[in-house]
């Protein structure tokens, strides 16, 4: 039931956004967004009707299985479709955090340095999946169980690792441009791209949460950890498609608006300093002042 709400929430942002960019004067990128949106909806259907397929022979169709249904999803969670469904929403997941770590290459004025280290670990965290998938696919093997279950983990914390290293990046950017545009520029504009939302959203702040509480049950064992891996699974579909939607409906950050906020920053910046200086000459001359004034009361 909820990949299928899943499934309808990501259909509408996307025609939604589809809409909004066929409409946007702005032309550069439009085929991209448009193609990286179909492309994301693709994957997760195949993702979550792989789940569903298994879902149903493990319940409906073999209900009677030897061991029940944990031993048929032991047995044939490394089943084609299974493999395909696997990749599916791993490959998403890369193209959601490539999104997520060009947008943070964006709002820090194209500067390579600051997406130096989250690149690296992104190709980590691919190189991981690729491994994991290679290895559940092999015969008597699955994802869960055996060698394949090591990969799967270090992916995990890699791609959760990558999140929260962007996403603290991205709020760390949008909270400084906010703290020094209030004075400067109109509240509209510094709630439309620095407001809790924007921050939300841009910084893929959902998916990132929900990947540290999946991360940390999975550690402890917890038995919710699968309702956790499906929310993680939703977020992966959401997330990215959000970003598009903000794009294509004019309100996401790109190179002027990040100039505007920097030339902000900048101006700010200047008056604290202008501010500070002039505080510090008034106190030296209340200093020298005093010191005068002690010096004549010794001489009388």
């Amino acid at each position: 039931m909820l990949l299928t709400y899943v499934a309808g929430a990501q259909i509408c942002l996307y025609v939604q956004s589809f809409v909004y960019l066929l409409n946007n004067p702005v032309k550069k990128w439009r085929c991209f967004y448009i193609l990286f949106g179909a492309i994301l909806v693709v994957l997760t259907a195949v993702g979550g009707g792989t789940n569903m397929q298994l879902g149903q022979l493990m319940w409906i169709q073999y209900p009677d299985y030897p061991g029940g249904a944990p031993a048929y999803f032991a047995d044939h969670s490394s089943d084609w479709y299974e493999i395909w469904g696997t990749a599916s929403v791993s490959f998403a997941n890369i193209m959601g955090d490539g999104l997520l770590l060009y947008r943070c290459y964006i709002i820090y004025n194209s500067n390579i340095w600051v997406v130096g280290f989250p690149f690296l670990v992104l190709l980590a965290s691919t190189a991981m999946i690729i491994i994991t998938i290679v290895q559940s696919a092999v015969p008597e093997s699955t994802l869960f169980f055996g060698l394949p279950i090591n990969f799967a983990i270090a992916w995990i914390c890699l791609t959760v690792g990558f999140n929260v290293i962007v996403t603290a990046l991205i709020c760390y950017r949008l909270l400084s441009f906010h703290k020094a545009s209030r004075e400067t520029l109109p509240s509209e504009l510094t709630n439309t791209y620095t407001g809790i939302s924007a921050m939300m959203l841009e910084s893929a702040a959902p998916f990132t949460i929900s990947g540290i509480v999946y991360v940390i049950a999975f550690a402890v064992k917890s038995p919710s950890q699968q309702v956790f891996a499906g929310i993680w699974g939703v977020m992966v579909a959401l997330s990215p498609q959000l970003i598009i939607t903000r794009v294509a409906m004019g309100i996401a950050w790109n190179k002027d608006m990040v100039d505007r906020f920097s030339d902000s920053f900048r101006v700010n910046s200047s008056r604290t300093f202008s501010s500070a200086a002039a505080s510090n000459d008034g106190r030296a001359r209340i200093v020298v002042a005093l010191t005068t004034k002690e010096s004549g009361e010794d001489m009388v």
